[in-house]
């Protein structure tokens, strides 16, 4: 029988409430040199823990509330270093407002990608991107995304979550929020 301690057990939570600053554990690397990169806003937000103000983590620029700079930008959240427990369903969830291009082509352009990245040896598996499910577009709304990360047990991992506009074009939007990540065991 499984431990029934660990079917329902948060491994890990970012609700980026914490302000400026306080990003919940998760470092940014901007990918290519185009200005825009993730950073927290204010802006857009799931409603907050507290009755203070809300946070969530944006990739745009926080001035110009877009992300367009007339060249291409894309850069990664990197999650802190987890470990998921063997023997029970792990998943991923995440809320994601989202306002780009709606290009729907065989290219990736003005895409979110959620990926795992093994800590030790450094290889990265795609699970998630916004081609596939949302488009470019959640319609104004945070919608819940869920994704199963069970194959990575007992492994050291991270969550990669990628933007990238892929060219300089069409980019005169909003961009993207993403707030109260989550990664809980669940049973069976």
């Amino acid at each position: 029988r499984e431990d029934p301690e660990l079917w329902s057990r948060s491994l890990h939570a970012a609700d980026f409430d914490q302000g400026l600053g306080k990003a919940d554990g998760y470092t940014v690397e901007e990918l290519v040199n185009g200005g825009v990169t993730w950073g927290l806003s204010p802006l857009r937000f799931v409603t907050p823990v507290s009755e203070e103000a809300g946070y969530s983590l944006y990739f745009g620029n926080g001035s110009t509330q877009s992300y367009y700079t007339g060249v291409r930008v894309a850069a990664t959240a990197f999650s802190p270093e987890l470990t998921f427990p063997k023997g029970v369903k792990v998943a991923l969830s995440f809320y994601l407002w989202m306002e780009t291009e709606q290009y729907t082509g065989s290219d990736k352009f003005d895409s979110l990608t959620v990926e795992v990245r093994n800590v030790d040896t450094g290889a990265r598996t795609e699970v998630w991107n916004s081609m596939s499910t949302v488009g470019g577009d959640t319609a104004g709304i945070f919608e819940k995304i869920y994704v199963d990360v069970s194959s990575w047990a007992d492994e050291r991992v991270q969550i990669l979550f990628t933007f990238d506009s892929g060219d300089g074009y069409f980019n005169e939007y909003e961009g993207l929020y993403l707030d109260k990540i989550r990664i809980d065991t669940a049973c069976c």
